[in-house]
């Protein structure tokens, strides 16, 4: 999702099962509950092509995936600003329901404001992230949340990460076929790479 707003989700899975040297799927299961995961992780929002435009209909919620033809994942910037203009419309229509909400936001606002004093000029944050067999995506789903977060807040965010892989082995076919050329296709750079 890179250069585009939204992905087809069937295509993504069809793509999956098709490409040379792309990532194996265990399961369709398994790559629904991703979407499901993303999706309830706000990562990215779930919705429809409708007349070839993307509508969202949910954002940190678990949405229901059949991996139809209209079924697509959005980014999370683009569905949660779809989802507050729905909203506002609903507002203008129906003002009198939303004023407690407003005092509300009102509130929270002016909080904010008194907080937003103390503010950080750069950050640098070197994380470990332990590699435990069922948190680690929601780890890593975490930094890329952190991550989205902050590009919003600052003009340069630039993530740099290092994998140290041993006490193991992979060969060396493997390791071209499937670390390296996935790291290719997802126009990730390698800085330095050392093997033994």
């Amino acid at each position: 999702m890179l250069n585009k707003d939204y992905i087809e989700i069937k295509k993504l899975y069809d793509a999956f099962l098709k490409t040379p040297g792309e990532i194996r799927l265990i399961s369709e299961k398994g790559f629904v509950e991703s979407i499901k995961d993303g999706v309830k992780n706000g990562l990215f929002g779930f919705g429809y092509l409708k007349d070839d435009k993307p509508e969202c209909k949910h954002i940190n919620e678990i949405p229901t995936v059949n991996l139809v033809d209209e079924e697509i994942i959005i980014k999370s910037d683009l569905c949660i600003k779809g989802l507050k203009e729905e909203e506002e419309k609903e507002q203008q229509i129906y003002p009198e329901e939303r004023k407690e909400e407003v005092l509300v936001i009102k509130e929270a606002e002016a909080k904010t404001e008194e907080f937003e004093r103390e503010k950080y000029s750069k950050i640098t944050l070197k994380l470990g992230v332990p590699i435990k067999e069922i948190s680690t995506i929601r780890q890593i789903s975490t930094i890329a949340k952190i991550v989205d977060y902050l590009k919003n807040k600052f003009n340069l965010c630039k993530i740099e990460i290092t994998i140290h892989a041993s006490d193991g082995k992979i060969s060396i076919t493997d390791y071209e076929d499937k670390v390296k050329e996935a790291l290719i296709q997802s126009d990730i750079e390698i800085k330095e790479e050392a093997k033994e």
